[in-house]
């Protein structure tokens, strides 16, 4: 059984990832361009800080978050799942471009 800190790296990890491949991969690049017509989707699947918001809200969901662990009605939990992938996957975004990724 992992560490809570060794659950929370690799759930950091797999929202961090499965965001950088919706808004920033060549695989997902039809749907991004498919979504320019209609500005706020588009903002959606382009933005690592929205798009992250939402994978955070399905993992919490399901019941795998950092929510979990808070003493939180399950709205409160899910909706902090939602806010702690949206910070850790901007934290990790801007370290990385501040670190001289600037194309992700």
């Amino acid at each position: 059984m992992p560490t809570l800190a060794v659950a929370l790296v690799a759930w950091t990890l797999i929202v961090y990832g499965i965001t950088l491949i919706v808004t920033g991969s060549h695989l997902f690049k039809p749907v991004r361009r498919r979504t320019e017509p209609y500005p706020y989707l588009h903002k959606l699947f382009s933005c690592p800080m929205c798009f992250s918001f939402w994978v955070g809200i399905a993992f919490g969901i399901r019941g795998i978050g950092p929510g979990q662990f808070l003493p939180l009605s399950l709205i409160e939990r899910i909706l902090s799942d939602g806010c702690a992938a949206s910070a850790a996957c901007w934290i990790i975004h801007v370290l990385l471009v501040r670190l001289g990724s600037e194309k992700l």
